[in-house]
């Protein structure tokens, strides 16, 4: 039964250095939401990371709306750099 929902998940394994690939960002670009799942691991990833960036960027231009899940980590473990969202471990 077609809900006229499309699902994007990106089976293929990225390697160190690669760059978001084409089809993810095109994957973003024609999306109307996107949910973002966040988990304790997903601020030491530069792919989540910059896929996160090309979300918002479109978030702000009210071309998608972005849903965040908080998966094992607290909002405020986000909001105030805790854990794996520390900033310190960039400065060293």
């Amino acid at each position: 039964l077609d809900r006229g929902i499309d699902t994007f998940k990106d089976d293929k394994r990225l390697e160190i250095g690669d760059s978001i690939s084409d089809e993810i960002k095109e994957a973003i670009e024609n999306s109307k939401i996107a949910i973002v799942v966040i988990s304790e691991n997903y601020a030491t990833s530069t792919w989540c990371l910059n896929e996160l960036q090309m979300i918002m960027e479109l978030h702000k231009k009210e071309q998608l709306t972005a849903v965040p899940i908080f998966y094992d980590v607290t909002p405020s473990d986000v909001r105030h750099q805790r854990k794996t969202f520390s900033l310190e471990r960039y400065n060293k």
